[in-house]
């Protein structure tokens, strides 16, 4: 695992660039602080790498790496955990092999297939090749979008890195703000690719490579789709059958994330996703340093579910219980983790729970994923009735309800603007029947189904962001479909997990995971998104992911043959954190009244005024505190940042 970063400048090279990049490779030392290096070509191409080592902990696996005759250069970060088998047969092939390193034989992959090489890759990467043959650059980004990458053209120079704060120190950097990503975020609490914080720059999405050739404008190409991938139809056999193939799916899946010259450890919360992962490593007979965060707060922990797990299997296990001053410690430096806004508050035990696993192993398995693939939200049945009833709505109703609903939210709005709020009625003004009634209103007036669920998703609303930005604002995310037949469950279903496997995993949860443990220079794996097991996931019937043993119906059936049922048979908690109660001690603090301030004051284009009534209005609920922690972390990005 490493950082990447680099430019190709179409006008040729010069002494900036080249201490610029130096810089640039700097700054991302805490993806790899085991060695670094660059590469410049003397014609515009820069490329630098920090490198966290994995495999190969010689200098031969070092990076930037050149093929043989010099044609080629990489920087690549990530595994490709089949590479031995690539080696074997690339070698067949008549490709020699100078190092036991993944990264070289990407090299030969490339040379061999060229950019469709990334089709035969099991892993998780982020890599750039030069290509000096074909006077072409080329970024490539894996499947599930475990890996980050962000770009950026103004025309004559591409430049490109695993992080933000890489591209600020190169030359041509445009701090200007994208609005309508600052909004998004705001509705959200992320950004998701394309966008970034930042007009100028963009996230390479998934599964898609970028092409640059002399002469021409970069061209955004994908070389999988999940559409695609499910094309093949729904999986065929009985539900035993079909659960087998998954277990030795699992199975393979993780052997193939214990390939490592360095110790592996688990991530373990006690659910059926770090469950069944931990299951089947016992299973294989592997038994690793597993790590859980818990809380002083009891009502949010579950450590002691994990260490009964951990106890089953024999697994040396660590444990952490954290409070509102370790969440401060975190969130003193969460412009620095995360570079662009970003609120998912479960960040914070994140990079807890990392800094101690990164005190025994420098890798950890995570299990991620599994409630996007296997239907796993509790909330998905309820959002899959709103998109049937959505669906069978005429376009009248819609527009009628949605009209209704934004008259019963204005004058809260509009008198949160006025400075009103404390004369709001106290069980009304930014708790859960406001919350309700103006979700309800933005949800009714959409033309497609898939958007109907988005206001209750989100915690700005789309009203709330454009007067807060002074302009008219889209959600970016909304389709540009409308309902032309009834939506059944099923089909509702399948939406929904798409939905948030493009969004929501891809963008939040793998964004998160990644900036919380390579902060720390441990390498996160993720078995669950092995591309076998999505294509698989999303070609299953629904009634195998939903089903009588609830979410993730196929998922319990292979633990529970594995693991004690008791152990693991409970409520979904999720990594959820006392951010309401730290919250309110925040809002005490004025923590919250200081980020208003500095937003004020850094982005003079909000309205203050406003934001100040919404902060005396949201304050004393759940759901205003949720909104509020936004404003607070925004604020602190703006300090930092701007």
């Amino acid at each position: 695992m490493c950082g990447i970063v680099g430019y190709w400048d179409m006008r040729g090279d010069c002494p900036d660039k080249r201490q610029a990049l130096k810089a640039a490779v700097r700054s991302l030392h805490h993806r790899g602080p085991d060695g670094s290096g660059m590469w410049i070509n003397g014609n515009g191409v820069g490329l630098g790498h920090t490198r966290l080592s994995i495999l190969d902990l010689s200098e031969a696996g070092a990076q930037p790496m050149l093929s043989d005759d010099g044609q080629l250069a990489i920087v690549f970060n990530g595994e490709i955990y089949n590479f031995r088998e690539l080696a074997e047969e690339l070698t067949s092939r008549g490709h020699r092999f100078a190092s036991h390193s993944d990264t070289e034989v990407v090299l030969a992959a490339y040379r061999e297939w060229g950019a469709d090489c990334v089709t035969r890759f099991i892993g998780m990467f982020a890599f750039a090749i030069w290509d000096a043959t074909r006077k072409c650059l080329r970024l490539f980004r894996d499947r599930a979008g475990v890996k980050p990458l962000y770009y950026g053209w103004d025309g004559t120079t591409l430049r490109f890195a695993s992080e933000l704060k890489a591209l600020r120190t190169l030359p041509g950097w445009e701090p200007d703000i994208d609005h309508t990503a600052l909004g998004e975020f705001l509705q959200y609490g992320y950004i998701a690719a394309p966008r970034t914080i930042y007009s100028a720059i963009r996230k390479l999405p998934p599964a898609h490579r970028l092409d640059l050739e002399i002469g021409k404008v970069p061209e955004i190409i994908p070389y999988w789709t999940l559409d695609v991938a499910v094309s093949a139809g729904v999986l065929e056999g009985d539900e035993k059958i079909l659960s087998n193939e998954l277990e030795a799916l699992l199975v393979d899946a993780v052997r193939y994330r214990l390939v490592s010259d360095v110790p592996v450890g688990l991530f373990l919360s006690g659910g059926v996703d770090s469950g069944i992962v931990a299951a089947l490593l016992h299973k294989i007979g592997v038994h690793l340093k597993v790590f859980t965060i818990g809380f002083e707060s009891v009502e949010h922990d579950e450590s002691l579910y994990a260490a009964r797990l951990a106890q089953t299997f024999g697994f040396d296990h660590r444990i952490m219980r954290i409070g509102r001053s370790d969440a401060e410690a975190v969130l003193a430096k969460w412009p620095e983790l995360y570079d662009e806004p970003f609120g998912d508050n479960s960040g914070i035990p994140t990079h807890l729970v990392a800094q101690m696993a990164r005190e025994d192993v420098k890798v950890a398995l995570s299990a991620d994923g599994g409630d996007e693939l296997f239907c796993g939200y509790s909330g998905y049945p309820l959002l899959a009735r709103r998109m049937e009833l959505h669906s069978r709505l005429p376009s009248t109703v819609r527009g009628v309800g949605g009209v209704i609903g934004r008259i019963l939210t204005r004058n809260v709005t509009m008198n949160l603007a006025g400075g009103m709020a404390p004369r709001l009625h106290r069980g009304f003004r930014g708790g859960l029947v406001f919350d309700r009634i103006h979700k309800a209103s933005e949800s009714i007036s959409e033309k497609a189904s898939i958007d109907a669920v988005r206001p209750f998703r989100t915690f700005w609303q789309t009203g709330e962001v454009a007067r807060l930005l002074g302009k008219p604002y889209r959600d970016p995310r909304r389709s540009s479909n409308i309902n032309k037949i009834e939506m059944d469950w099923d089909t509702a279903l399948e939406q929904l997990t798409m939905m948030d496997f493009n969004e929501y995993l891809a963008d939040d949860i793998l964004v998160k995971v990644d900036r919380a443990t390579m902060a720390t220079s441990l390498e996160s794996r993720e078995p669950l998104l092995d591309h076998r097991i999505i294509e698989f996931a999303f070609r299953l019937p629904i009634h195998l992911k939903l089903g009588p043993l609830g979410n993730k119906h196929i998922l319990r059936r292979i633990l529970y043959r594995n693991v004690p049922r008791h152990l693991v048979d409970r409520p979904k908690q999720g990594f959820a954190t006392p951010i309401g109660k730290w919250m309110e001690d925040w809002l005490a603090m004025g923590r919250v009244s200081d980020s208003i301030e500095i937003l004020s004051q850094k982005m003079p284009f909000l309205n203050a005024r406003w934001l100040r009534g919404a902060h005396i209005a949201f304050a004393e609920s759940l759901q205003g505190r949720n909104r509020l922690w936004l404003v607070h972390v925004l604020g602190q990005w703006a300090e930092r940042w701007l």
